[in-house]
């Protein structure tokens, strides 16, 4: 059986809700429950289409914050000069 859709078609979607309680899924794990609401039900690639249906399982992927490698080397850089600052595990 060959796939139709590979990992790259994505779906649009934004939080609709976060729970307030967390969850301990493993040992050491914190993981909230969100609910997305997605802006399409229906994937395409190339000629082919496909719809979202009950009972299928994704995966979501949440951009948190937009960042340059300019800022990310300087904030790597000023750990590293200030010994002030703790690193976090």
């Amino acid at each position: 059986m060959s796939q139709l859709f590979s990992g790259k078609d994505k779906i649009g979607a934004e939080v609709a809700e976060i729970a307030a309680d967390a969850s301990s899924p493993a040992e050491g794990a914190v993981a909230f429950r969100v609910l997305c609401a997605p802006q399409a039900l229906t994937l395409h690639h190339g000629d082919k289409t496909a719809s979202v249906k009950k009972g299928m399982t994704l995966t979501a992927s949440f951009v948190l914050a937009r960042r340059t490698l300019a800022q990310i080397m300087v904030d790597d850089m000023a750990s590293w000069l200030n010994p002030n600052i703790i690193a976090e595990p």
